[in-house]
């Protein structure tokens, strides 16, 4: 049986709680920053991997302008707030910075940079998601984490979305014909995206 980690059940219960505050129009200013700064601090606590019943996966789905994407649970680490992001010169165009997550420095890429994506401001809802594979993470700017989702493995479709810039190897298909599913493996090994911190 699948059994969500405790962080993750207080995770989809504050969002479920938010989305329909939200829906029923009842959040006043005041509530929305005391939403989102609790919603800083669920995520910026580590996610536990669990283990997934072979015929499905868990995901965290969210949104980069008005596009839907979604990361395999298993390569979460953490999901931080959006500040105190510090350029560095000479980045790729879609390298936003470096980012100290628990004493870990990280480098963060612009999503919507990387998928040549319409580039909004970032707001209080954006989010530095950050993902691990091997010995190697990075953090990824989104816009907004709608929450975690369960998906059934054949709603994944190999078809993948036309992207300006041929980026869409970086992703494993669509879910539903809905959501785009990023390929953090294929993300983090390539040379061309993953900086040496000794040539900052």
């Amino acid at each position: 049986m699948n059994h969500l980690t405790h962080n993750q059940e207080r995770i989809i219960e504050y969002l479920d709680r938010a989305k329909k505050n939200l829906e029923m129009n009842t959040v006043q200013p005041l509530d929305e920053q005391a939403i989102l700064k609790a919603r800083a601090e669920i995520f910026s606590k580590e996610i536990t991997r669990d283990q997934y019943h072979e015929n499905e996966i868990q995901v965290i789905e969210f949104t980069l302008g008005s596009e839907h994407f979604c990361i395999d649970l298993s390569f979460i680490d953490c999901i931080c707030e959006c500040k105190e992001v510090v350029w560095i010169p000479s980045l790729p165009h879609f390298g936003k910075g470096i980012f100290n997550v628990h004493g870990r420095i990280i480098y963060i890429i612009d999503l919507k940079k990387l998928f040549s994506l319409i580039q909004t401001n970032n707001t209080e809802s954006s989010c530095i998601i950050v993902v691990q594979f091997k010995d190697i993470t990075l953090g990824f700017l989104v816009d907004y984490v709608c929450g975690v989702k369960k998906i059934e493995l054949n709603s994944i479709s190999c078809e993948l979305p036309m992207i300006e810039n041929n980026n869409s190897n970086y992703l494993n298909g669509m879910v539903s014909n809905e959501i785009a599913m990023i390929d953090v493996e294929k993300i983090i090994c390539d040379e061309c995206i993953v900086i040496n911190y000794s040539d900052i």
